[in-house]
């Protein structure tokens, strides 16, 4: 049995486990979405529909779905598409907020990629937990996992002599 789905917030930190979501969601509902939805956000427009069959069908679903979980700017955002196109409101939603969890990553895996560990011990281990959240948290955001190999490497360059 599938659970309502949360009405999305509007905040740039809960988009990413959000749109996990309502893909997945909308995937349990019609088997389809799981291949439309990801090509209509990757295309530079979302697909053009016919006003009958089952892509016409699809399109008001998605439509009806996203707008009933939008609220604010993000259903302001959609509210212009036209002809109820719900391929071209997930795309313009997901180019909403892809860019700013972009560049969010882009800010975490600077930050990661020259950490700052204590010179001792103890310190050096406390900075090494903090590291440790901020490279769980870039792959919670961006999807990529931190390579650990480069995490070794960093580790074994910054750590003090005595570890």
């Amino acid at each position: 049995m599938l659970r309502a789905l949360p009405v999305y917030s509007g905040k740039d930190e809960e988009w990413a486990d959000w749109r996990f979501l309502f893909e997945n969601w909308m995937a349990a509902i019609e088997p389809q979405m799981a291949v439309l939805m990801p090509a209509a956000d990757e295309a530079d427009r979302g697909p053009v529909m016919t006003q009958s069959g089952d892509l016409y069908r699809l399109q008001t679903v998605l439509y009806t779905v996203l707008s009933s979980h939008l609220r604010d700017e993000d259903l302001r955002l959609i509210r212009q598409v036209t002809e109820k196109n719900g391929f071209e409101a997930y795309r313009i939603l997901v180019q909403e907020y892809e860019p700013k969890t972009k560049n969010r990553t882009l800010g975490m895996l600077q930050s990661i990629m020259s950490p700052a560990f204590g010179k001792d011990p103890t310190q050096f281990m406390i900075d090494l937990v903090k590291w440790e959240n901020e490279i769980r948290q870039y792959g919670e955001l961006s999807g990529k996992t931190f390579d650990d190999d480069l995490k070794v490497a960093l580790v074994t360059e910054r750590a003090p002599a005595e570890i």
